[in-house]
């Protein structure tokens, strides 16, 4: 482990793996990109920092002009306060005596704001808001494809307009998260899932307000959606999370680029048991077990033909095609067997390689810190400090 004391205590080759690596050039690259296509289209760009939960790119993405910050819960929130976030959206129900207490006091440091979608849980949230002397902004969750929480969007403008009623509860926008379930490639179609998306949400607010409900927030869309959705008019705010690192499964679909991906796994060759595959100390402790959408458990950006088709808790089998122009075995060597060799793609014990994960957000939650590089030299690390 490296002593985050001192950022400058270990070389890169002195680190024990697997541990995840940060790229600064291609993190602050990301930022500033999809920051720019957000803000050309006049919407507020509120990211979902369940994917860094650190403070570090918390604060760069608020550097970036980041609205606020969303949180799935109001743990997280707490935890990265010190990045100077002043604006923080719970997109997730605030269920239970807990979560709640937690809410309320994040509300002492912060404008504070939560999804519903039932009115018991939204009374809780009002009657306790109101035995502290506050209130709380809350948005309505309309289910707009994915099925997960929501309401259908006739149901959500009756809650919408019971929950105004509450005394504790300012009902000031809608919500929703449609995600993108077919992961089609194709721009035409993520374009097509995230204008329904958005069309929803605001059709809901439309008719909020049409019943009285001041409405100012319509908040949509996740990274796969985001700058589509973005285009509808009436959206006011979007909330990408993974676009801050990228990861394997969105690089695919084309949401991001694959050799955009700010966050790998470094990982270390620890068995070459046969020629056309190796082993390496990254497994689902590292990487998370989310399997991509060609069945492999990574991407490895130096080695794009190698593929991590196998993991365990601690191994991942890394599958080594024939080297560049070669059909199989040299001539005269055999396909087998320790000390043997074959024309393949040459990863031999101990060489380090990098492995972007598929689904960034649970591998970054396995880790208990994030080291930086820049220009390949560690320049410092950072806590996790919200898993």
């Amino acid at each position: 482990m490296i002593d985050s004391t001192r950022p400058d205590a270990a070389h890169l080759d002195d680190v024990a793996t697997p541990i995840p690596v940060v790229h600064l050039e291609l993190l602050r690259s990301n930022l500033a990109s999809w920051a720019e296509a957000i803000a050309a289209h006049g919407v507020r760009l509120r990211p979902h920092a369940k994917t860094h939960k650190t403070v570090e790119v918390a604060r760069m993405q608020l550097e970036h002009g980041a609205a606020g910050l969303t949180v799935a819960k109001p743990s997280e929130g707490l935890a990265l306060l010190r990045s100077g976030v002043s604006d923080v959206f719970v997109a997730y129900p605030v269920v239970g005596e807990v979560r709640t207490a937690q809410l309320l006091e994040l509300a002492r440091h912060v404008r504070v704001s939560c999804c519903i979608d039932d009115l018991g849980a939204a009374t809780a949230l009002s009657e306790a808001a109101v035995d502290v002397g506050t209130s709380i902004d809350v948005l309505v969750d309309v289910e707009s494809g994915l099925r997960r929480t929501g309401l259908p969007p006739e149901v959500a403008v009756e809650l919408g307009v019971a929950a105004a009623a509450l005394p504790g509860a300012n009902v000031t926008g809608v919500f929703t998260y449609a995600g993108y379930p077919s992961m089609n490639p194709e721009a035409a179609e993520r374009r097509a899932w995230a204008h329904q998306e958005a069309r929803t949400a605001v059709e809901v607010s439309d008719e909020l307000r049409e019943a009285g409900v001041a409405i100012d927030t319509v908040s949509v869309g996740g990274t796969p959606t985001a700058r589509f959705a973005a285009e509808v008019a009436g959206v006011t705010e979007v909330r990408p999370g993974i676009y801050a690192f990228g990861d394997a499964n969105y690089g695919r679909v084309g949401a991001t680029r694959l050799e955009d991906c700010a966050l790998r796994i470094l990982a270390t060759v620890v068995s070459r048991p046969s020629p056309d595959h190796a082993v390496v100390d990254a497994g689902t402790k590292a990487l998370a077990a989310d399997a991509g959408l060609d069945g492999t458990f990574g991407y490895l950006p130096a080695h794009p033909r190698v593929q991590l088709t196998r993991v365990w808790e601690e191994h991942g089998v890394l599958e080594l095609p024939p080297a560049d122009g070669a059909s199989g075995n040299a001539p005269g060597q055999s396909s087998g067997g320790a000390g043997q060799t074959s024309a393949r793609v040459d990863l031999q014990v101990g060489d380090r390689v990098e492995i972007v994960p598929n689904h960034v957000c649970p591998a970054v939650n396995l880790a208990q810190q994030l080291v930086c590089l820049e220009a390949g030299q560690i320049v410092g690390t950072w806590e996790v400090v919200a898993r």
